[in-house]
């Protein structure tokens, strides 16, 4: 790919590429995050302790991914895109950093997202807890397991926090929305990069006399 070709391929040029199958993709999982908006989801997006928390993650979760597709455009005359193994290294790299970072939240939200049935209301809610419980909770606590707990003390912020100690819990929370977040962004990044050789390869055949 020429260095002028590269250059020559404006933002706005770079977003009209966006209409194709990867471009899709990109622009999916960068909105996915606003579909728990629409209802409780532990997977599309994680529990963080509370609605006011979770809606201003959610927003700096799509800025990010949003920024994520600038930066491979202002990226486009560092990164090597030439035909061949260098674009394909960056791609490869990007997907296996996908794979692995979902792996990783995955087993995040196996160790710290608890789904907690409320009869009452015929409801599920799901709740992030930390690794330790804290040693000032009844005795009768010590053998029930997390889920047994939380339906007895009720599932709400306040019960998490005297439950668990305030450290393990944010800690959980943390590891839980950077595992996300880096997921989310390296699925975008990937999608955005075959939309950047597509567009710059338009662009050279363009660019060639007829």
């Amino acid at each position: 790919m020429s260095s002028d070709a590269t250059a020559s391929l404006c933002l706005v040029d770079y977003y009209k590429h966006f209409k194709s199958l990867f471009g899709a993709l990109a622009s999916l999982v960068t909105l996915l995050p606003l579909g728990a908006l629409l209802g409780q989801n532990s997977y599309v997006f994680p529990p963080l302790g509370g609605e006011a928390i979770e809606r201003s993650a959610i927003l700096m979760t799509v800025i990010f991914s949003l920024c994520t597709t600038l930066f491979v455009y202002f990226a486009k005359n560092t990164f090597e895109s030439n035909s061949g193994g260098p674009r394909k290294r960056t791609l490869a790299i990007l997907l296996l950093a996908a794979v692995i970072s979902f792996a990783i939240y995955v087993m995040l939200h196996t160790v710290f997202v608890r789904d907690i049935r409320i009869p009452a209301k015929n409801q599920v809610v799901a709740v992030s807890v930390g690794r330790h419980r804290n040693p000032k909770n009844p005795k009768e606590y010590a053998q029930m397991s997390d889920e047994d707990m939380l339906r007895d003390a009720g599932p709400e912020e306040d019960s998490i926090r005297r439950l668990f100690t305030t450290e393990s819990v944010l800690v959980a929370r943390l590891l839980l929305y950077v595992s996300y977040g880096v997921t989310i962004m390296l699925v975008v990044a990937f999608g955005s990069f075959v939309v950047l050789f597509s567009a710059v390869d338009n662009c050279k055949s363009a660019k060639r006399p007829s």
